[in-house]
């Protein structure tokens, strides 16, 4: 009975090879292509800030309460895990991506988060939709 319920906890709670995190705001997992919603995390051609980010959503990650939203014109999935959309925010390691959300506490949460300099807003740099446009042309 312990080996099961050793086994059990392995399954649920250690991290799945099938898992891999792309960038601070994106996720494969078993094939397919998660986006976490209401958020914009730095890309990680972004010096420190987008490897920041993509560490902080390696730490935290966990398809636990996973709800999926819809899809986006790229074929990935777009995502509410738990509240890990909101902490990054609130953490300071992704902005809100303004255009999709409509809630807020997002909004509150990285204001303040720029206010204590936290996570990514120790640094200067350009908002990840800016940069993403920049880098087009």
């Amino acid at each position: 009975m312990k080996n099961i319920c050793f086994l059990l906890f392995l399954f649920l709670y250690l991290p799945s090879n099938s898992q891999r995190v792309i960038d601070g705001d994106t996720f494969e997992y078993k094939g397919e292509r998660y986006r976490l919603a209401y958020i914009d995390a730095p890309e990680l051609s972004q010096p420190i800030v987008g490897q920041m980010s993509k560490e902080y959503l390696q730490r935290n990650l966990s398809l636990k309460g996973m709800r999926i939203i819809s899809k986006d014109k790229y074929g990935r999935y777009i995502v509410v895990l738990g509240d890990l959309n909101y902490r990054m925010v609130l953490d300071g390691y992704s902005v809100v991506f303004k255009f999709f959300c409509r809630d807020f506490k997002y909004f509150r949460a990285e204001k303040e988060a720029k206010r204590q300099k936290k996570g990514i807003h120790k640094y200067n740099f350009i908002n990840p939709q800016k940069y993403r446009k920049w880098k087009k042309h």
